[in-house]
């Protein structure tokens, strides 16, 4: 899953970055708006990865280095994290709900530097044959 190549940001462009960032700064009653030090070069990255069909992996790591980067004044790591589990989103439907959910929170945690990509890894790796056949075969289909 984490090789699968495809327009990963076109379903959250850099507009739905800063509506997000905005939301969150509303929702804690900090001040939203950009960080001159990082906002500019941060948005030019999105920008740019948008257009392209990109791994997966890279896409999280896009996010990953737009947290470094920290394009706003308040709440990057929360905002990426937010705007990462929007992009695997999709990708994850075909999981049942506790493994989607367990997905979106490894996401979330390696796009802020919680976990290692190793650990990103190994638990994509676990769900990986689910995305290709998310359901099991039922035991009366094996029986005959």
């Amino acid at each position: 899953m984490l090789n699968l190549e495809r327009r990963w940001l076109e379903s959250a462009p850099w507009s739905t970055v800063v509506t997000v960032n905005a939301e969150l700064c509303q929702k804690d009653n900090q001040p939203h708006g950009p960080n001159p030090a990082g906002y500019d070069a941060a948005k030019k990255l999105w920008d740019e990865s948008a257009q392209r069909n990109i791994k997966l992996r890279d896409a999280l790591d896009l996010c990953r280095q737009i947290h470094k980067v920290a394009p706003f004044r308040f709440f990057n790591g929360n905002t990426v994290a937010a705007v990462a589990k929007l992009i695997v989103g999709e990708a994850l439907q075909p999981l049942p709900p506790v493994q989607a959910q367990i997905a979106r929170s490894t996401v979330s945690h390696y796009v802020v530097g919680a976990i290692k990509p190793r650990e990103l890894e190994d638990v994509f790796g676990h769900f990986g044959n689910r995305w290709t056949n998310p359901t099991p075969p039922s035991p009366s289909a094996s029986a005959g």
